[in-house]
Parts: structure tokens; C-alpha cells; sequence
């Protein structure tokens, strides 16, 4: 069973999968799975998560369901997971190398259920506030 499940529902956003998925992908802690749940997108987008997923080092699952929004996405990925510690990560969203590995200690060595974590941040602009 992997440390980490990350989930990341997707619609329509070709455009900034290279950058979110990558940022995955380059993940220091490489005991994750990474589900990510196509909502219908009527672009390029399951085309590119399979192009990205031919190049990932981790567990990797694609799945293509009827569009129903982001939160009925992270259900579906969240039934699909095997790991008992889940993460969600939007499909514009970018995460640091280490994101998992802090995200993992920090819950289990505080005995914690639920991490919350934020950063402002806009693909075409500089970092606006970054919360530690």
C-alpha cells in the first residue's frame, strides 16, 4: 500500500497539466499513487495525462468518467485509492518537491487527521504569500 494517494480531478486543463502533474512526478517521496479523475473534458487533457503518465516513476492511474465537477472527481478518486493517507491537488495547482514527505511526518508524527495547506500562487505570476 502506498504512504500517499494524491488525487487531482482534471477538466479542461491541458494547458497547466505539464506543470501540476510534473510537479508530482518530481516528488522526493516516491511511495505515492497518484490518481488523477478526466471529468469530462472536452480538450486535450486525458490525451496529455497519458503522454505524462508514460514518463512517471510513481504509481500512476488514469480514469475517464461523465463530467459531474470537481468534488463528484475527488469521490471517484477517493474510491479508487489504497492508501489510508489522501491528498487532493487541483489541476493548476503546483506543489513543491517535498510536498508528500512533509505532508506524511507532519500527520503522523503529531498523530494528526486532516493537514491543511496554503500558497497563493498564479502560473503567470510570482509567489503572493506563502503560509509554512
Amino acid at each position: 500500500m502506498p504512504k500517499v494517494s494524491l488525487i487531482m480531478p482534471v477538466y479542461n486543463s491541458e494547458k497547466t497539466l505539464d506543470i501540476s502533474v510534473g510537479s508530482i512526478l518530481n516528488q522526493t517521496d516516491k511511495d505515492i499513487e497518484f490518481i488523477a479523475v478526466d471529468d469530462g473534458s472536452t480538450d486535450n487533457s486525458l490525451e496529455k495525462l497519458q503522454q505524462l503518465k508514460q514518463k512517471s516513476p510513481i504509481d500512476f492511474k488514469i480514469y475517464n468518467k461523465k463530467n459531474g465537477g470537481a468534488a463528484s472527481a475527488r469521490k471517484y478518486g477517493l474510491n479508487k485509492s489504497n492508501s489510508d493517507i489522501v491528498g487532493f491537488v487541483d489541476s493548476d495547482d503546483y506543489v513543491d518537491k517535498d510536498y508528500v514527505s512533509k505532508l506524511y511526518d507532519t500527520l503522523v508524527s503529531t498523530d494528526t487527521n486532516i493537514s491543511v495547506s496554503r500558497m497563493a500562487f498564479h502560473l503567470n505570476m510570482p509567489v503572493l504569500k506563502k503560509y509554512h
